[in-house]
């Protein structure tokens, strides 16, 4: 059990193995009475565990207040085999096994609102593509109707980081992988040193913002909202405005809402709550959009 000031109440994590993947779902919120759950995956560059700040993000941004609408939401957090142990589509074949979990317990796709931070986000977009455009190496994922909702904070979405201008001009000063760490990770992610030559073939679901044009169409079919959040000073801020370029270019029947923290650099959710600020501005924000949600100001 933890106590008390881990999130401010005690509770006795409940932890589903996902057969003998070595992942497994960490359950926040009372999933028998849920009839929402947010499939949270944490960021961390694949390589760092689940932080107190994730736990806190889901209780105090998602469980909490949904309670106090009068609605039942459960999170489900993915704790995935990390790297080096897991090599390139390990994470994703992970993350497919904890949503095919989440659709058998009786889920309604609709229900389910899929999403998460830096690395985490590059999961989620993982899997997203992987719903519309199967990964060869691992099983397909049917999924019978399109997800509630999507959110991605801080996403890590292409190997081509260190080539991009955010990287160059906030590096410095933002808590990011450094070009040393990210060129060491990419064979870990995306199945390869290079990537590029084989990307359409092989690698590029690990590195989504390089899949070909044809690999965004039609991924309304996968979900019709997402919430997009990054710092203005992010240093992964290429990474989302590309996204958002391509949702805008792609899949206009998607609708994006888009949210720029002010003087924010990478990750600030994560960070004010590993820190308590329950409060902070960013937050703040993604509590007001995932009440929206809930409210149906978005349908």
């Amino acid at each position: 059990m933890y106590p008390d000031g881990y999130l401010g109440v005690s509770f006795t994590p409940k932890i589903e193995p996902l057969d003998d993947s070595g992942g497994a779902l960490l359950w926040l919120g009372n999933r028998q009475k849920a009839t929402k759950v947010v499939y949270f995956l944490h960021g961390g560059g694949f390589v760092v565990p689940i932080v107190p700040g994730h736990l806190r993000w889901c209780w105090d941004l998602y469980i909490k207040p949904s309670a106090a609408a009068g609605i039942d939401v459960a999170c489900a957090i993915l704790e995935y085999t990390l790297s080096p142990e897991a090599v390139y589509p390990d994470h994703l074949r992970q993350a497919s096994l904890g949503l095919q979990a989440l659709l058998d317990q009786g889920f309604p796709p609709e229900e389910i609102i899929v999403g998460g931070d830096s690395a985490g986000g590059n999961l989620a977009m993982q899997l997203l593509m992987h719903i519309k455009h199967p990964n060869p190496q691992i099983p397909p994922l049917h999924v019978d109707g399109r997800l509630g909702a999507v959110f991605l904070v801080s996403a890590w979405l292409t190997h081509r980081t260190p080539q991009l201008p955010s990287f160059h001009k906030y590096g410095n000063g933002d808590l990011s992988p450094s070009k040393w760490r990210l060129e060491h990770l990419q064979p870990q992610v995306a199945g390869t040193k290079d990537p590029i030559p084989e990307m359409e073939t092989k690698y590029w679901w690990g590195s989504p913002l390089d899949a070909t044009p044809n690999r965004w169409e039609g991924l309304g079919d996968v979900f019709h909202h997402i919430f997009i959040s990054y710092g203005e000073y992010e240093v992964l801020a290429n990474h989302s405005e590309e996204l958002i370029q391509l949702l805008e270019s792609h899949c206009p029947e998607i609708e994006v809402v888009i949210d720029i923290g002010y003087k924010e650099a990478h990750d600030t959710v994560v960070l004010e709550e590993i820190t308590h600020q329950h409060d902070g501005p960013g937050s703040r924000r993604l509590q007001q959009w995932f009440s929206r949600f809930l409210d149906g100001y978005y349908n």
